[in-house]
């Protein structure tokens, strides 16, 4: 009887566990990220690498002849995974493994922006980076709602367009914009 009384109350707690919990907002797939709005259109002669590895939601290393380079990506800062020195923030780790998910071991390209100089204070490449089916990978961060718009310098070539697509995260409550996730918080 006492054991039965036990299976009751557990199967109880769970049940209430389970209808007090918030469910956590659906990941949004890399190849199923709403489009924005102008998409814009994939330049010519760009850098064809491949991606070594994810560091995190917006720096991956790339093979550029028999050299390893890190690669931060212009325009976006997602928040930070907690690994090595930096403190970690809401989404970090999801957008750390969404990156991944999207571009380990793929074949991209890199459009450099002048105006943003080649290289940041670590001495990373700045760029755009383009998936081989015409999508900007910066911009689909921000659509899903993985990143923030982020200008180190002056205004990029495609600021316009990535203010534009963070407000629709924002505004559709998608990723971190979510009242489930960080509400848009770090």
């Amino acid at each position: 009887m006492d054991s039965l009384r036990h299976l009751f109350a557990l199967a109880l707690s769970l049940f209430f566990l389970a209808a007090c919990s918030q469910p956590a907002p659906a990941a949004i797939a890399p190849d199923a990220v709403p489009r924005a709005a102008d998409y814009p259109a994939m330049p010519q002669n760009l850098q064809r690498v491949r991606v070594e590895t994810v560091v995190d939601g917006d720096t991956i290393r790339v093979r550029i002849g028999n050299r390893s380079e890190p690669v931060r990506m212009l325009g976006v800062n997602t928040p930070e995974t907690g690994a090595g020195s930096t403190t970690r923030e809401c989404f970090g780790p999801e957008a750390s493994d969404w990156t991944k998910q999207a571009l380990a071991g793929q074949t991209v390209l890199l459009e450099f922006d002048e105006s943003q100089g080649r290289r940041d204070r670590f001495d990373r490449l700045l760029a755009f980076v383009w998936l081989e089916d015409g999508r900007l990978f910066n911009l689909d961060l921000l659509t899903a709602g993985y990143a923030f718009e982020f200008e180190p310098r002056r205004d990029s070539k495609y600021q316009r367009l990535l203010d534009r697509a963070e407000r629709e995260a924002r505004d559709a409550g998608r990723g971190l914009w979510s009242a489930a996730t960080c509400d848009g918080r770090r």
